[in-house]
């Protein structure tokens, strides 16, 4: 009898030992890939290119790490890897003919990793299907070192945006090159497989060293957000043309809102969203080094022809922006005569580009500065609809217009008028 009960006493262990195994290999199962990323909230605001909100917050964790793990399906098609080197996520090769016939916008958003601002921007990438442009700040990314890869979950690009975001103009070229290698390691370590291509300077702050020593084109931008205004950086998202750059802040929930409200209204309109590489390779342009772009519009050299020379030489100005020197001042009679049909092309030899200003003491608008429609970082075009668009006025109320730098030394060597053929 007691053998008999040892035996039913070991068998029912036994089926209570397999038991135990196996539901403990399907919890593991269901629970494989489930680890939400862990991060640590920023100390405090950073300075931003504007004044900004200090926002703080943990990530929110629903997004999968790779941390050693083994993440889930991003739910585009591709799969994240498992957290060791060169085996991240990254978004899928572009391909221009996705977007041909479309207006280009790119959106960039500085000053993260920060939590839950660069959290917020990330989920609007995600649930709208944008992509975006993170220039992010070095010293902020052991904080949160998984939004990193969240940004190239989402299909944005990551750019250098400084290692300390100091001005890049106090420094002396070793140190320029440090903020940009510091940055480049880091992203290097946490998101393996992100290519940095573009360098935004903070303040927006160049000189020769910044020019000659950074060792990537500069991206500043055509728009900006309006502080933390909601409406008036609404206004200025709709307000946008074709291979804008806009500038905004991972802290600023204005813009975000703004962001959030703007992108189906510009979908509406024709427009897609796009990183910084993509505008440039949709268009065809090949970004130099040291060079300054705020928008890469259509290439519209070859829709038009020379109709009339306006100078021809070497006329350089400075740079400085407490110099309003200009470059060159052209025929108001010329300018006067615009049509549509009607462009100026600037050739110029600068880091930063030209910039038109239209004068007016008799009547209009006293000083209007304009970016170039369509810059090749050699070739400025500024077209017609661009003029009357920032004039908002009769040109002819217009008493002088003047070719000058938009921020470093400019040698103007050729100003055409151009009518499309």
């Amino acid at each position: 009898m007691k053998s008999t009960m040892k035996k039913l006493v070991s068998v029912f262990l036994m089926i209570m030992l397999v038991s135990a195994l196996v539901g403990c290999s399907a919890k593991k199962e269901e629970n494989k890939g489930d680890i939400t990323p862990t991060s640590t909230p920023t100390s405090g605001a950073s300075e931003g290119d504007n004044s900004n909100s200090g926002d703080e917050g943990e990530q929110s964790g629903d997004n999968e790490s790779g941390g050693g793990n083994e993440a889930g399906n991003s739910g585009d098609g591709n799969e994240s890897g498992s957290g060791d080197e060169g085996d991240y996520y990254v978004p899928e090769d572009f391909d221009p003919a996705t977007v041909e016939g479309k207006k280009l916008i790119a959106i960039t958003v500085d000053d993260g990793p920060d939590g839950a601002g660069t959290e917020a921007f990330i989920n609007v990438a995600k649930e709208n299907d944008v992509a975006l442009t993170f220039f992010v700040v070095g010293n902020k990314i052991a904080g949160n070192p998984a939004q990193l890869e969240e940004m190239l979950k989402a299909g944005c690009e990551i750019g250098n945006h400084s290692y300390s975001h100091g001005y890049f103009t106090n420094m002396d070229a070793a140190a320029v090159k440090d903020e940009i290698d510091q940055t480049n390691e880091l992203i290097a370590q946490y998101a393996p497989g992100a290519e940095v291509s573009f360098v935004r300077a903070p303040y927006f702050a160049y000189n020769d060293v910044v020019y000659e020593n950074v060792g990537y084109p500069l991206i500043d931008a055509a728009l900006q957000e309006s502080g933390t205004n909601y409406e008036a950086t609404l206004e200025v998202l709709l307000g946008a043309k074709d291979g804008d750059i806009v500038l905004m802040h991972t802290w600023n929930t204005g813009s975000l809102q703004a962001l959030q409200d703007a992108i189906p209204q510009l979908e509406a309109e024709g427009f897609a969203f796009v990183t910084v590489s993509q505008l440039f390779e949709a268009r065809g342009i090949e970004a130099l080094d040291g060079t300054v772009y705020r928008s890469v519009g259509k290439n519209i050299l070859n829709d038009y022809e020379v109709s009339e020379n306006l100078f021809t030489g070497e006329n350089t100005a400075s740079g400085d922006w407490s110099n309003w020197e200009t470059a060159v001042e052209l025929s108001i009679d010329a300018v006067e005569a615009m049509t549509e049909a009607n462009a100026i092309k600037v050739d110029y030899q600068s880091t930063a580009g030209p910039c038109l200003i239209l004068s007016s003491w008799t009547g209009g608008p006293n000083w209007i500065q304009l970016t170039p429609s369509f810059d090749t970082g050699a070739i400025a075009i500024f077209t017609y609809e661009d003029i009357m668009a920032a004039y908002g006025e009769d040109i002819t109320s217009v008493d002088a217009v003047y070719v000058r730098p938009y921020g470093a030394d400019l040698t103007a060597t050729c100003v055409d008028m151009m009518v499309k053929k």
